[in-house]
């Protein structure tokens, strides 16, 4: 269900004080993997195994390619977008269309790479999270606020702007960003 809402985008985020960065969370060592494929096993228990591994290790891969602030948990953040629109699920399909484990829409992935692929090329771990990362750093560039970003992220950009998404989203976001931070502070 959508509900229209309007705000006010230059408007500093409240909700960013939820996602702020330790001073040492963003230290990634070879426990990392596994405590991340732990907490993703543990939230869709029926990923296969060889998907696991890949998801997990593209997202230690390219989770640096995200230009957010410097007080945000990329990895965490990325995470819980990839928990929230998909359950960690490589094959996931939304009633609109977006595909794959970061919800991709065909067209935007068309416009992200300012060419035609196959749609079936979106199921691929490591093209579908980077054109989720492409996205969110667009997003970023316009909003500069991490709850605008994820707003637009699900709802669309232009469906955005005029009000019209789900404001219960970031709360999802933000509930699943805490519980990855909290586990992970658990498991180092």
């Amino acid at each position: 269900m959508m509900v229209f809402f309007t705000i006010d985008i230059n408007l500093n985020s409240h909700f960013l004080n939820s996602i702020q960065l330790s001073n040492n969370s963003n230290k990634i060592d070879n426990n990392t993997f596994f405590i991340i494929k732990k907490y993703i096993s543990q939230q869709n228990p029926y990923i296969a195994v060889s998907d696991l591994d890949e998801l997990t290790f593209v997202i230690l891969k390219r989770y640096r390619e995200m230009e957010l602030l410097q007080n945000i948990d990329a990895l965490a953040f990325l995470i819980a977008v990839i928990e929230v629109e998909s359950s960690f699920n490589r094959y996931a399909i939304s009633p609109s269309g977006a595909m794959g484990y970061m919800q991709i829409m065909p067209q935007t992935a068309f416009w992200l790479l300012q060419r035609q692929i196959p749609i079936e090329n979106l199921f691929q771990t490591d093209l579908n999270i980077q054109l989720g990362i492409q996205y969110i750093n667009y997003l970023y560039k316009q909003f500069k606020s991490i709850e605008f970003v994820a707003y637009a992220y699900n709802s669309g950009e232009f469906n955005f702007k005029i009000g019209y998404y789900d404001p219960r989203y970031w709360k999802k976001i933000s509930k699943s960003y805490q519980k990855f931070v909290h586990f992970r502070k658990a498991e180092e």
